[in-house]
């Protein structure tokens, strides 16, 4: 069905500009998985803080925490919001250059609330994470 759906598309768009959105939209999805890491890393070593463990407990350590997640988010999300800033610098808005650019993001947002809906998932507060333990 996702072949004949880009099918469907090349014939009624062209090859270019449906190569263009989905080149787009996979690209955005790497700095997405990048901004997710980085937010991972963050709340992951200040939750295991949190409850008192200790860091020399883990097998591999950051030595740039917490600037290290902060800047990698930073970094993604400068390069993500800034990947079509050129539509947004003439008289009128490039609605179309910015669809095409940016339609990773509201695909995304739709699949991530649409699984917290449907999963039921919360926020993990830092206290609650749960770390397992394993010793070799």
């Amino acid at each position: 069905t996702v072949v004949a759906g880009l099918c469907f598309l090349t014939s009624k768009f062209g090859n270019q500009e449906v190569y263009l959105w989905l080149l787009n939209t996979s690209g955005m999805t790497g700095f997405i998985a990048w901004l997710g890491i980085a937010i991972s890393h963050y709340r992951f070593r200040r939750g295991y803080v949190a409850q008192g463990r200790d860091l020399n407990d883990l097998p591999y350590r950051s030595g740039f925490f917490p600037l290290g997640p902060i800047f990698a988010f930073v970094l993604c999300l400068i390069i993500t919001l800034g990947q079509n800033y050129q539509a947004f610098l003439n008289d009128s808005i490039d609605w179309y250059g910015v669809a095409a650019t940016y339609i990773g993001i509201p695909l995304f947002l739709i699949i991530w609330f649409g699984y917290k809906l449907t999963r039921g998932s919360r926020f993990v507060k830092y206290s609650e994470m749960e770390f397992p333990v394993h010793k070799d």
